[in-house]
């Protein structure tokens, strides 16, 4: 119960934080003389707080969420410990995940690029401790910490989601008849293979060699495992009624057409994602040391255009934006459910429907909030005029022009404060900036990988493995 609640919060709070973009967006474009600052300050306040609690989630709740779950968990004999030691016990282990947030929150109040100029005595301390700001830098440098690493998850997880979820709605997966079919088929290739050894051995009246044992053996536990998978089929088959069936395929169109947008979506996100990294290369004068920053945009970007465009039809483009964002959010779901949670390529644990262990979840909510922190360096990289200026124009010789990157005036056009975290951000530690770009590139070679895999690979299937608790009750483990 606690790791659903902590998770759902957790999710919430990060999809929140997102789309909350184009609001600050909107708010900076449509601001007047006079309140301007109330709003940026406001927004910026809002846009902190969201961070902070993100921060609470990920260095306190969720860990002892996670921690609560492993001690009810390894609980033997619930007499024996009562609900105050657990936790402590739990309390206990989250100190730690708190230390190190701790650590991080005292490295950005530290290290920062204007703290030769602080002075002494309580103008120090209240530097030190971002007063004026409160506490802006502490809060930004932890996020840019779990920004990189979410960049390291986006580029793995939202890669494979992006590229293999279109594909999957496209072909579909196969159905209850075709799974049978091939088990079935398999079936017989396995008996004849087994009936062949048998008579081998029976023409030459002699006995199975160690070789021919082990093959036998291993044929029979093929057998028994997919006896047991066309017995599950059976029974999913008893219980899907022909209502359900009939409208499976009459949706089948809808799902195809739903794929196909997704791949569009994709494309789309790709192509605009690698003109921007190329673009960034090119006109970048200093390369990795700050962060491979470009001042002007000399490539067409194709989602920055189109979102630049019919911004000034609003609600369309916070449409666009909100569709945009929930398919990333859908596709690193799906990256996360496929592939499990992993460290280094290291299975820890799997995500199955009904079966799903708490500390799954939460290990799951946590990776989608350090790639929703990461989706904000993205957007600014993929959309890099209208995450800054939205719609924002002014006038020059009589001439309506909007406010990009190469028409910026500063006193006629507004960044909005997304965009002044972040840029502030890479260029006081360009290091955060120089990995993103570099895990930028890392995402177009994984989608490129599984996008062409996920072109070529047969339809999936539903019953491709076996839990491994059925397979202990068979002995075959």
């Amino acid at each position: 119960m606690l790791a659903s609640v902590v998770t759902i919060l957790s999710l919430s709070v990060t999809l929140i934080c997102v789309l909350f973009i184009p609001i600050d967006i909107l708010i900076t474009a449509d601001t007047i003389d006079g309140i301007e600052q109330v709003n940026e300050d406001s927004v910026l306040n809002i846009i902190l707080s969201l961070f902070a609690f993100m921060l609470i989630l990920a260095f306190v709740l969720i860990p002892f969420a996670y921690f609560y779950g492993e001690e009810t968990f390894d609980e033997i004999d619930s007499d024996d410990e009562n609900l105050c030691e657990k936790i402590c016990e739990s309390c206990k282990y989250t100190a730690i995940t708190m230390l190190v947030c701790a650590i991080l929150i005292i490295v950005g109040l530290i290290f920062r690029p204007e703290k030769e100029e602080w002075g002494e005595g309580k103008e120090w301390v209240q530097k030190l401790f971002d007063v004026e700001h409160v506490g802006e830098a502490a809060i930004s440098f932890t996020v840019a910490c779990l920004t990189v690493i979410g960049g390291g998850m986006w580029s793995c997880y939202t890669a494979f989601g992006m590229a293999a979820l279109p594909w999957l709605l496209i072909k579909g997966t196969k159905s209850l008849e075709e799974a049978r079919t091939e088990i079935e088929y398999d079936l017989v290739q396995i008996r004849d293979k087994i009936r062949e050894i048998e008579m081998r051995s029976a023409k030459s009246n002699t006995k199975l060699t160690r070789k021919e044992k082990k093959e036998k053996l291993h044929l029979e536990r093929q057998q028994k495992k997919m006896l047991m998978k066309s017995e599950k089929i059976i029974d999913k088959q008893k219980d899907t009624s022909a209502i359900l069936s009939t409208i499976l395929k009459f949706l089948t169109p809808f799902r195809v057409m739903i794929g196909v947008f997704c791949l569009i979506l994709s494309s789309i996100f790709l192509i605009s994602l690698f003109l921007a990294c190329v673009n960034r290369l090119l006109t970048s004068d200093c390369g990795f040391s700050c962060g491979f920053i470009a001042s002007t945009s000399d490539l067409f970007n194709p989602l920055d255009s189109i979102l630049v465009h019919i911004s000034y039809y609003f609600p369309l483009d916070y449409l666009l934006f909100i569709t945009v964002i929930l398919y990333v959010f859908v596709s690193s779901l799906y990256g996360i459910a496929s592939w499990g949670i992993r460290v280094f390529c290291v299975h820890i644990y799997p995500i199955k429907r009904k079966r799903t262990a708490p500390q799954a979840l939460l290990l799951a909510s946590i990776i989608m909030m350090m790639i929703f922190l990461g989706i904000f360096m993205e957007i600014l990289t993929i959309t890099p005029s209208y995450s800054t200026f939205g719609y924002q124009t002014f006038q020059e010789d009589g001439d309506t022009v909007s406010c990009t990157l190469e028409n910026f005036k500063q006193e006629l056009c507004a960044m909005s404060n997304v965009s002044r975290l972040f840029n502030k951000l890479s260029l006081s530690i360009p290091v955060f900036s120089g990995v993103v770009y570099l895990e930028n590139w890392v995402f177009i070679i994984i989608f490129l990988i599984f996008s062409y895999q996920s072109f070529y690979n047969n339809k999936s299937s539903n019953f491709e493995d076996l839990e491994d608790e059925e397979e202990e009750k068979l002995n075959l483990i």
